[in-house]
C-alpha cells in the first residue's frame, strides 16, 4: 500500500507539475491533450480518481518502475529487481556517518 500511494503520488505530480515545469522551460504552452498525457493516454481533465488508483495498482503489481517520458505501455511490463547483496564493505563508514 505504502508503494501504491507513492507512485499515485508520482501520478499526481506528473498531471499537476512536471508536464508544466517543463513546457516552461522553454517558453512553451502545454495544452491538456492525450499526446501530452504519458500515462492514460487522454486528457488529463477526462482522468478519474479511479483510474489514477487502479494504474497505481497495475504499475505497483506488474512493473518494476516506469520513467514517464515515452507513453506508458502496459503490455510492455518492467520486471522489479530486488538485490539480496549487503553494501560493499568500503562503503558502510561512509553510510553510518549520515545516518
Amino acid at each position: 500500500m505504502l508503494l501504491r500511494n507513492q507512485i499515485k503520488r508520482k501520478i499526481y505530480n506528473y498531471r499537476d507539475f512536471w508536464s508544466k515545469f517543463h513546457a516552461s522551460l522553454y517558453n512553451q504552452e502545454t495544452k491538456d491533450t492525450a499526446g501530452n498525457n504519458k500515462i492514460f493516454n487522454k486528457p488529463w481533465d477526462d482522468v478519474t480518481e479511479k483510474e489514477i488508483q487502479e494504474t497505481a495498482l497495475i504499475l505497483e503489481k506488474d512493473f518494476g518502475g516506469w520513467v514517464f517520458h515515452k507513453h506508458l505501455n502496459l503490455e510492455e511490463k518492467t520486471p522489479w529487481y530486488k538485490l539480496d547483496d549487503p553494501h560493499p564493505k568500503f562503503i558502510k563508514p561512509w553510510i553510518e556517518e549520515r545516518k
